[in-house]
């Protein structure tokens, strides 16, 4: 154990005791409330570490909501598109003559 936990299980040790056995103290009280706020202010927040660090984990758990949402946006569209969109596309590239030397060179003709 370190010198600055000791001090600090130290000082807890003895405001709990101070707490649990209070006396009757000519101490006025705003001077215990400044002492208690600088006290709070001297800990510093209270935040639980980041998963890896660095913030990672929040930036990949944006990332992974936007793909959810995109692929579920984009399941609905081929969804309700129109069925025959295979053909459409077919079409396009056969009836014209650059793509149907485009589709001759994939077909090995």
């Amino acid at each position: 154990m370190n010198k600055q936990s000791h001090e600090v299980r130290k000082i807890e040790e003895a405001l709990i005791h101070f707490h649990r056995h209070r006396l009757h103290s000519s101490i006025d009280r705003s001077w215990q409330a400044r002492l208690m706020s600088r006290i709070a202010k001297e800990a510093g927040p209270c935040e639980a570490p980041t998963l890896n660090g660095n913030g990672m984990g929040r930036t990949v758990w944006r990332f992974a909501l936007a793909a959810s949402i995109t692929t579920i946006l984009l399941a609905g569209t081929l969804l309700f598109a129109t069925q025959d969109l295979q053909y459409q596309v077919a079409e396009l590239i056969l009836d014209d003559s650059v793509g149907m030397d485009l589709a001759g060179s994939f077909m090995n003709l």
